[in-house]
Parts: structure tokens; C-alpha cells; sequence
């Protein structure tokens, strides 16, 4: 797929050592657009669908105890780590790298993504 949010993602994934896929999903968990160096396209649909359940249900919870909304979450897997990161609106971009990739430049990278997506948007 090819929208005009592509050169947006693949731009975060060409400047982010270590990067796997970038996936930009709507509240409903449904990919807007994604790209990838290593995963299948259906791959990156479900990869994306399931973390955004992870991300409604922080949401749900940290509502429930008045601790705000989540603006970033980081997931330590034994290959892959993971950032998701809101964007807005319900609409969320998940960033996937290498397990050992430099976390801060991935996070800068993110919110530089995020942001150019919102105004996209």
C-alpha cells in the first residue's frame, strides 16, 4: 500500500539504525499504511492490529486510575523491541528495531514521525 503518509515512514525507517517496520493504524487497529525491510505485508497488519489492543487497553487502565493517557510505550522482547507512540485522534504508529538498537535515537525518530503524521493528517 502507498498513501500519502509512506514517504513519512519510510523515511523514520531509513534514518533509524535498526529498524524493522514503521505501522500507522487508526483507533480501530486497522493499518493506514506501513512499510517494512523484513516482514511480510500481512505480517505487518497483524503486528500492528495486536499492538494496538496492547495500547487500548493502557489507555483503559491508566484512565481508570486518573494517570493520564499514554503517550509512548516500550516493549523489551527477546529479539525486537518495540515503540508505540500516539498520534492522535485515536491513531497511533508503531516502530519496530533490532532488540539492542539505540533506543533514544528511536524515540527522537518516532516523535519526529508522529508529529510529521498529524500534520498529514
Amino acid at each position: 500500500m502507498s498513501t500519502s503518509f509512506t514517504p513519512i515512514l519510510s523515511h523514520t525507517l531509513e534514518h533509524t539504525p535498526g529498524a524493522l517496520a514503521a505501522i500507522f493504524a487508526d483507533a480501530d487497529g486497522e493499518a493506514v499504511d506501513s512499510v517494512s525491510t523484513r516482514l511480510q505485508p500481512d505480517d505487518l497488519l497483524v503486528l500492528g492490529a495486536h499492538y494496538g489492543v496492547l495500547l487500548s487497553m493502557m489507555r483503559s487502565g491508566l484512565t481508570r486510575f486518573a494517570l493520564g493517557r499514554p503517550e509512548e510505550i516500550l516493549i523489551h522482547h527477546s529479539r525486537t523491541d518495540v515503540l508505540i507512540r500516539e498520534v492522535g485522534d485515536g491513531y497511533y504508529v508503531v516502530l519496530a528495531l533490532d532488540s539492542g538498537s539505540h533506543l533514544a535515537t528511536a524515540q527522537r525518530r518516532l516523535d519526529s514521525c508522529a508529529a510529521a503524521l498529524r500534520k498529514e493528517m
